[in-house]
């Protein structure tokens, strides 16, 4: 499995598709998540941008900081990236010996996703690091939180409380559809009647 963020190209994602499963989510650090080995993907701009605007070293450092093994993918079919060597191997060797983040060089997306794939047969039979678990669990938690905040918002509302709360999202599913939803709609709830409905159409 390679877990790809969902603001990547889609010819990446195609790409390796044909080859290994790919689940596509939102995540932060990083752009592609293989076994233990977090991977941020920079175009040859993204890496000129990032790099002037100091924001390269900050976004490494946190892929470092977070996953077991750390890569940096530069995307690059432009002999003018090295034209300013001195910024540019400078910035390398930084990443490489200071940050101990590895750095590979690909010309084309399709050169990308070769390079993925590769990795994802190499790490598939190695052990998961908890620290990346606790990364895919996060998507869990999150949403946990969300439906947390929803039942907050609705106990807010007089004589709604946890039971009630928990039956109304359980059939709304989102406190605006509870908030628009009609008084029949609203009776069919358990434990819903006329005077909690009252007290949502205050609202």
């Amino acid at each position: 499995m390679i877990y790809v963020n969902s603001h990547e190209p889609e010819e990446i994602v195609d790409n390796i598709r044909n080859e290994v499963q790919v689940k596509t989510k939102n995540f932060s650090p990083g752009d592609y998540l293989i076994g233990n080995i977090g991977i941020e993907r920079k175009t040859m701009n993204d890496f000129f941008c990032s790099l002037v605007n100091t924001r390269l070293f900050s976004q490494l450092q946190s892929l470092k900081n977070y996953y077991a093994t750390s890569l940096l993918i530069i995307e690059t079919y432009d002999p003018g990236f090295f034209k300013n060597s001195n910024v540019i191997y400078g910035a390398i060797l930084r990443i490489i010996l200071d940050m101990h983040i590895k750095v590979i060089f690909c010309q084309t997306k399709k050169q990308t996703s070769e390079v993925l794939v590769l990795i994802h047969n190499r790490e598939k039979n190695k052990k998961i690091n908890p620290r990346v678990l606790k990364h895919r669990l996060k998507y869990r938690i999150k949403k946990n939180s969300v439906k947390k905040n929803k039942k907050h918002l609705l106990k807010s509302i007089p004589d709604i409380g946890d039971k009630k709360s928990e039956q109304l999202l359980r059939r709304f599913r989102t406190v605006k559809d509870v908030l628009k939803a009609d008084e029949k709609s609203l009776m069919e709830v358990p434990g819903i009647g006329k005077k909690t409905i009252e007290n949502i159409k205050r609202i």
